[in-house]
């Protein structure tokens, strides 16, 4: 089942940040719903894993990340993706082009163009419910790129300026007279306790779009004539073997 979106978002940061961003799998992967980069295996080309579940059914793709094309000059990039269930349950192909433009000052706007191909299990939910799921993955993308690239740079700390020395020049004629005699003994040095590292955060493994999706699918198929035929031939399945 082949299938095209279409998508942008703007975000509150210049060109330059957000390219940076977007052309490193590392941290673009915690971004996107039950993503992760596996390793590194050459130039431009990643391996990694994604993770979607609809209602009880979930599927585990594996595959390759590359990037096919990109122009820093025209801030555009090309990425070609492929992936297959590790249950054998069928794969997904994509490849998405994606432009970078300043809007005003300090404010970027990210269009995106994606070619998918799915196989197997995801597409016998039919057309609807995947870009219902496509939908879904985006929103969740654009949240959490906005928080990376939005949020502030933490302010340098102020410079200490030592006290001078009793024997400066500027140090005031009391506390050189007072010599030895004035002067508090100092307290022992204790070195700072270490600090723990941050705890990683988990990776996302699985994501539910949960039952309002089925919802929507169970909607659409009931607006469907093919749907009732099927209700009916079944409800007669069971009249006729209820009455032997």
């Amino acid at each position: 089942m082949a299938l095209r979106f279409e998508h942008a978002f703007t975000v509150k940061a210049s060109p330059d940040k957000v390219w940076a961003y977007l052309t490193d799998p590392y941290r673009v992967a915690p971004a996107l719903p039950g993503a992760a980069i596996t390793e590194k295996t050459g130039e431009g080309t990643w391996n990694g894993t994604i993770t979607v579940k609809v209602g009880p059914v979930a599927a585990r793709y594996k595959g390759t990340v590359h990037f096919e094309a990109l122009d820093a000059a025209a801030r555009t990039a090309t990425i070609v993706a492929k992936g297959q269930d590790l249950s054998g349950r069928g794969g997904a192909d994509l490849k998405m082009e994606s432009r970078l433009s300043e809007k005003i000052s300090g404010e970027t706007e990210v269009a995106m163009i994606s070619e998918v191909n799915v196989t197997g299990i995801m597409a016998q939910f039919g057309r609807g419910l995947v870009q219902d799921v496509s939908n879904q993955m985006f929103q969740k993308f654009t949240e959490a790129a906005r928080a990376e690239l939005e949020k502030l740079e933490p302010a340098a700390p102020a410079p200490s300026i030592a006290p001078a020395p009793p024997d400066s020049p500027s140090a005031p004629a009391s506390a050189s007279a007072s010599g030895s005699a004035s002067a508090v003994p100092a307290a022992p040095f204790s070195p700072p306790a270490p600090v723990a590292p941050p705890a990683a955060a988990p990776p996302i493994e699985v994501v539910s779009f949960g039952t309002k999706l089925l919802a929507r699918a169970v909607g659409r198929m009931m607006g469907q004539p093919s749907f009732w035929i099927v209700v009916a031939a079944i409800v007669a399945v069971v009249v006729w073997l209820s009455s032997r």
